[in-house]
């Protein structure tokens, strides 16, 4: 499946991207990897799915490598 990923800052507009996975797949990615404009921006990533589900974990890592978990929301 081809999963859609958009992400919306106040500065840098809108950056969309996708990710190819088999079925059972998985991709992990630092956020400043894929979307280097993102650095210290607020804003939102979306992961869409065309067919079936798709699960999302969300890490927030400080630069003392601290970390919290960042709960998703479903699309409205």
């Amino acid at each position: 499946a081809t999963i859609p990923i958009s992400v919306r800052t106040s500065a840098s507009g809108l950056a969309t991207s996708s990710i190819t996975l088999p079925a059972w797949g998985h991709a992990s990615f630092m956020l400043l990897d894929r979307f280097p404009a993102t650095a210290g921006q607020a804003g939102v990533i979306e992961f869409g799915a065309n067919a079936g589900r798709v699960s999302v974990l969300g890490l927030r890592v400080n630069a003392n490598s601290a970390f919290t978990s960042i709960p998703p929301l479903p699309k409205r």
